[in-house]
């Protein structure tokens, strides 16, 4: 019985959907894969091959699928582009994920690897390096600490109580404290003597540098 060639799965006999990518190096996909082909030849726009394109990398990527039908696959995407006169189709893979990159992408959707000018910022053996230098960059790093306050809005009439945020970010400030951010979290409604108020909770999160 034979096997798929991108993913490997065994393909059925008589009656089931595949397509045959290579006939003389026997190379069949399966009922799984032929569609994502078929949707590749059929591809109506330049959006549309880029995100079909997109998803069988990332399916031989999965599969880890040899290099002689990822390169069949490439020649014939870029035999697409050709006769159809697409720009900003790219079949070349990320050198990590094997997602194919589009012109326009600043890093890779699948991976996060940083592109430039259609290329990675890294190579892998430098990607490799870094990642196996990290350590010693976290001991270069500074450190910081952070406090979280929080801030009740008056129970009766939901009114901001400016005092107490004042009282508090001067208090932090003289321990070498800032405020790195803050927000308001509803936590309530309240009726009283004929006025309706929304409660809130005001958030303060002060950070101190440890170490620079």
């Amino acid at each position: 019985m034979a096997t798929c060639c991108i993913c490997g799965q065994k393909i059925g006999g008589w009656g089931e959907d595949k397509l045959t990518l290579d006939e003389s190096k026997s190379y069949i996909c399966c009922y799984k894969c032929a569609p994502l082909i078929r949707d590749i030849e059929k591809a109506d726009s330049p959006e549309i091959l880029q995100a079909k394109s997109n998803a069988l990398s990332k399916l031989m990527s999965d599969h880890e699928t040899i290099d002689d039908v990822q390169i069949i696959i490439k020649q014939k995407i870029e035999q697409i582009v050709l006769e159809k006169g697409y720009t900003n189709v790219v079949t070349n893979p990320c050198p990590i994920c094997g997602y194919s990159l589009s012109t326009s992408d600043s890093a890779c959707p699948e991976c996060g690897l940083i592109i430039y000018n259609n290329k990675p910022a890294y190579s892998t053996s430098e990607l490799a390096s870094i990642y196996n230098k990290r350590y010693d960059q976290y001991s270069r790093n500074p450190l910081y600490e952070y406090k979280v306050e929080t801030i009740m809005d008056s129970a009766i009439l939901g009114k901001f109580d400016k005092e107490a945020v004042e009282k508090v970010l001067t208090e932090y400030a003289t321990q070498g404290w800032h405020l790195h951010s803050s927000f308001s979290n509803e936590v309530g409604k309240n009726a009283a003597v004929g006025i309706n108020a929304t409660i809130n909770q005001t958030i303060l999160i002060f950070e101190r540098c440890i170490k620079a």
